[in-house]
């Protein structure tokens, strides 16, 4: 089979195809660069029936690009045009154009319409005649809190307002910094603080970097600053990342547990990753109990939070200390969550515990309600454990799509009716995107049908936007508001698993590339990661490059900007995971653990949590490896690679899924 190198758009037809792969060498369509602006005449040609939203867009595309405009203009813009994407951007160019205005009345009418949180605005206005300085000074004493981080930022904001900075304003700005990880300007915040909270920043920064001083700069905090929530968080991390264990669970009893249920959501959560990840490292090293006592500490947590120290509660009770009706006890409640892969996780568990009770009915309970939850992971893991033949992702990668393709058939997708229809069609965002396609402006196109998804309040409105996305040609937009639906309670499974590109046939299991493609990318071909790697399966140029010279192709020519190229990209990552396969013996959930995580940290793994999968383990026991990773990122990838893989094969059967046989089926 040929693959796909282009998405070819039809505005039109409200059509997307795929299209035969050229050689690893050829060129492929481009998706415009966002520097490729349409003029006034192409606004105006070609779009009578939408003059009005076209002549809007040019207005916001030229105030978007490198020419920009005048403060006025982004004033108005922003005024006329409130619910258009990229408001946080355009404001950004609103303050650096009223940082550059020179006329007096201009400044005294803009200087007040919004609160300012630049620096160079904020300075600049000072000198305006409105609004007052007072307020002026309040504008800057919370921009200092939030945020001007960058050395000229700062400089700029202490030599004109720095004598309004409280002590407390300054902590704050620390605090926050430190928090969020921007350690080198808190470092140069430190000088700013109250002399007696110096050595509980130092402290703090110390811990945070994992600085070989960090003991003895702990050992100088004051007393009463021991209690500092982040300085406590900080020294649990710093313990653990030692593996200083017992000390860390030692803090934990002393201090970590009290304080943790004094914080705010925000920083509760964080307590929360910090207690997941020494609870997982016990767990490697087989403390069992020593790990459900830092798990299961019964925090207010937020909710996924809570979700998260719920199911790992319940995993160590029921796999670890066999106590499944404590275990259920925990399950339950993720059996209930609105988002869909918590729920498939808890009903799917909650029936593995009713198991271990000797519940038989009550366990296939469970299993019957996951198993509608079909274009889940674990929702097809209780297909699995209902039709007891050992066909699963986990085991049988190839064959696990065709027994999961009639639960498929039965998820229903909101229909929206002909007036929903109408009215979502022809709101201004939804009319911005398709004119933008029009122009062949998919880049900002995107932006519009997110941010119709992002006000959506109602799951029907979930399956227009990403019907539109699916009409318009953006396939990797469809698969982003599927994720949303899904964490909404809503199955997509038409638009969210699109097949925009068909890779060439390989000795690897049926829909693995795509379900890798699809949790890479999103199936964005041009998309570069903030490590750099690049394209539908995320490859580093470096790696792309001993890929192909180890398949003996053109290995030169391997570089970031060929790699965007969808040919390429695949033929690439296909190799990667036809090695990936060799390596470790055909087991799928050790390919896509080491496609994540790397090869090196699956052999410590396999030498720490044991090789179920060459040891012919059944389906259970692999699932419990998976559950044992101790990265939460790989975990999931695991879990979200092998559902997708399992849809494309149930899809690839020979019977359509989503909406269309959801109403055959209710006729």
């Amino acid at each position: 089979m040929r693959g796909c190198g282009a998405i070819v758009a039809s505005v039109v037809a409200g059509l997307w195809m795929s299209c035969p792969l050229s050689p690893l060498h050829a060129e492929v369509p481009a998706i415009p660069a966002s520097s490729a602006w349409p003029t006034e005449h192409q606004a105006d040609t070609g779009n009578a029936d939408d003059s009005p939203v076209a002549a809007r867009l040019t207005v916001y595309l030229r105030l978007l690009s490198p020419a920009g405009g005048s403060a006025d203009e982004y004033a108005n813009f922003l005024t006329e045009s409130a619910s258009w994407p990229k408001r946080a951007v355009m404001m950004a160019r609103f303050e650096r154009a009223l940082a550059q205005e020179n006329d007096p009345a201009t400044l005294t009418r803009l200087c007040a319409r919004w609160q300012l949180g630049s620096a160079q605005a904020l300075a600049h206005c000072a000198t305006a005649a409105a609004p007052p300085p007072s307020q002026i000074t309040q504008w800057a004493r919370v921009a200092w809190i939030s945020g001007a981080d960058q050395p000229n930022d700062a400089h700029l904001m202490q030599q004109q307002f720095g004598a309004a900075f409280t002590a407390q304003d300054n902590w704050q700005r620390f605090d926050r910094q430190e928090r969020n990880g921007r350690l080198a300007a808190a470092d140069a915040q430190i000088p700013f603080l109250d002399p007696q909270q110096q050595p509980l920043a130092r402290a703090r920064l110390a811990l945070h970097r994992n600085d070989a001083n960090a003991q003895n700069l702990l050992a100088a905090v004051a007393d009463d600053h021991r209690d500092d929530a982040m300085l406590v968080l900080d020294q649990l991390r710093w313990l653990d990342h030692a593996q200083r264990l017992d000390d860390a669970i030692a803090l934990w009893k002393h201090r970590g547990f009290a304080i943790e249920r004094q914080q705010d959501k925000a920083t509760a959560a964080m307590f929360w990753h910090a207690r997941d990840a020494l609870a997982r490292d016990l767990l490697m090293q087989g403390r069992n109990r020593d790990a459900l006592l830092i798990a299961d500490d019964q925090s207010a947590l937020p909710e996924v939070a809570s979700y998260d120290a719920q199911f790992l509660s319940g995993w160590i009770l029921l796999q670890r200390l066999r106590q499944p009706a404590k275990a259920l006890a925990r399950f339950e409640p993720l059996g209930r969550a609105t988002a869909l892969i918590t729920r498939s996780r808890g009903l799917y568990w909650s029936g593995r515990a009713q198991a271990a009770r000797g519940n038989r009915a009550a366990a296939r309970t469970a299993w019957e309600e996951a198993a509608q939850l079909a274009n889940t992971f674990y929702g097809q893991m209780a297909i699995a454990c209902l039709r007891n033949d050992g066909v699963n992702g986990l085991l049988t990668p190839g064959q696990a799509g065709g027994p999961v393709r009639e639960y498929l058939m039965r998820l229903r997708t909101p229909e929206p009716t002909v007036e929903e229809s109408v009215r979502f069609d022809t709101s201004d965002l939804a009319r911005a995107a398709q004119i933008l396609v029009s122009w062949n402006d998919f880049h900002h196109a995107r932006d519009f049908v997110i941010k119709l998804d992002e006000e959506a309040t109602r799951p029907v409105e979930h399956v227009l936007a990403a019907r539109l996305a699916t009409r318009l040609a953006m396939p990797d937009v469809a698969v982003l508001i599927a994720r949303r639906a899904g964490r909404d309670g809503v199955a997509l499974v038409d638009d969210g698993w699109p097949r925009p590109f068909v890779p060439a046939e390989h000795d690897l299991p049926q829909g693995l590339e795509l379900a890798v493609m699809r949790q890479e990318s999103n199936f964005d071909p041009t998309i570069v990661s903030g490590a750099h790697a690049v394209g539908l399966m995320q490859l580093l140029p470096a790696t792309g490059q001993e890929l192909a010279r180890r398949t003996h192709q053109p290995y030169a020519t391997v570089t970031a900007a060929t790699l965007t190229n969808p040919q390429v990209n695949m033929t690439l990552g296909a190799a990667y995971l036809q090695q990936l396969m060799e390596r470790f013996g055909g087991s799928v959930p050790y390919l896509l653990a080491a496609y994540n995580s790397g090869p090196h940290r699956v052999d410590t793994w396999l030498a720490s949590l044991g090789d179920p999968a060459r040891e012919h383990a059944s389906g259970e026991v692999v699932l419990d490896w998976v559950e044992s990773i101790p990265f939460e990122e790989t975990r999931n990838y695991v879990e979200r690679v092998l559902e997708n893989m399992v849809i494309y094969q149930a899809r690839a059967a020979g019977t359509a899924t989503g909406t269309a046989v959801a109403t055959e089926a209710a006729r």
